[in-house]
């Protein structure tokens, strides 16, 4: 292996850990009532999205093997069904990007908001690149809680009625 390999593979790291943290930040600060129902999502109950986001990865195998069959109908349709997978899997991305960046933020006493977000979006991109651990571990076990957390979060949302709408009402 050359030199302008290593340097290759070592800027194409670098661009995908910059892809994933701008990326994430970039929907955090688009969609901030989606991101912070995907955090709360996780708060509440981390086990669940995990669960919702394992039979979520059906979906994806399917998408994969539609993709691959020669009909251009279901090629189609597994394209959209892995856009669909990959948008719910930004939005929880996001959320756990954020629910990591409130957590460094705590711990270091940072002042900025969106500075702790920039650290929890790079930690968690530069974690799921780690060789072995991140691969094996941190990204199927992050992708799993982001497909439950952006499903949940994505589904439309009932306020409870409060007493000033019942009294409205009449």
């Amino acid at each position: 292996m050359t030199q302008a390999q290593v340097q290759a593979v070592i800027a194409a790291l670098f661009g995908i850990i910059g892809g994933i943290t701008g990326l994430l930040t970039t929907v955090t600060l688009l969609l901030p009532n989606t991101t912070d129902r995907a955090t709360n999502a996780l708060n509440k109950s981390g086990w669940r999205c995990l669960a919702i986001g394992i039979v979520l990865l059906i979906p994806i195998f399917l998408g994969i093997v539609l993709f691959k069959s020669p009909q251009v109908g279901s090629k189609m349709i597994g394209v959209l069904l892995l856009i669909l997978m990959s948008g719910i899997a930004t939005v929880g991305g996001a959320g756990i990007a954020q629910k990591m960046g409130q957590r460094v933020g705590e711990l270091s006493g940072a002042r900025s908001t969106y500075g702790s977000l920039v650290r929890g979006c790079l930690s968690l991109s530069v974690a799921a690149l780690f060789p072995l651990i991140g691969w094996y571990l941190i990204a199927p076990a992050g992708l799993a809680c982001a497909l439950g957390a952006g499903l949940i979060a994505c589904l439309p949302h009932h306020r409870p009625a409060t007493i000033t709408a019942a009294v409205e009402n009449g």
